[in-house]
């Protein structure tokens, strides 16, 4: 298991923990990314977008009831693309985070092609592994 692979897979036991309990708050998200061995090291959106540039940064999008509960300031998975771009082609465009994940529970295919030429660009600069929550486990997705 990759260390990308180790970080969705926490999210994915955290969110099968709290399934039940009403959902996870968008702001306990970098806590459990943080969980993984990164600490404060790395930008995890939502969550920790504005504490410089890292090498790993962390894109969540979580809309079902069962992972969100009522808890609002989640991202979609089209706001996460956006944020993964700003974040990758703007703000730290200058090769300061080598390393980006996504981890969603729904895919949204329209704007991943929307954005398909700008994720093309990221993945001939920079490590991007995407993966989707399925029931407790993980998938990883092509983009």
């Amino acid at each position: 298991m990759s260390e990308f692979e180790r970080i969705a897979g926490n999210i994915a036991s955290r969110l099968e923990e709290v399934s039940g309990e009403g959902g996870i708050r968008s702001d306990n998200i970098a806590d459990i990314v943080g969980d993984c061995g990164y600490g404060s090291d790395i930008n995890c959106y939502p969550g920790r977008p504005g504490h410089g540039c890292h090498d790993l940064a962390v894109f969540v999008s979580l809309t079902s009831q069962q992972h969100k509960g009522k808890h609002s300031g989640h991202l979609t998975c089209r706001k996460a693309i956006e944020k993964l771009v700003q974040h990758m082609q703007g703000s730290c465009a200058h090769g300061q985070t080598r390393c980006a994940v996504m981890v969603v529970d729904s895919w949204d295919s329209k704007a991943a092609s929307e954005w398909a030429e700008n994720l093309r660009e990221i993945q001939s600069k920079a490590q991007l592994e995407v993966y989707l929550v399925t029931g407790g486990g993980i998938s990883k997705i092509r983009v």
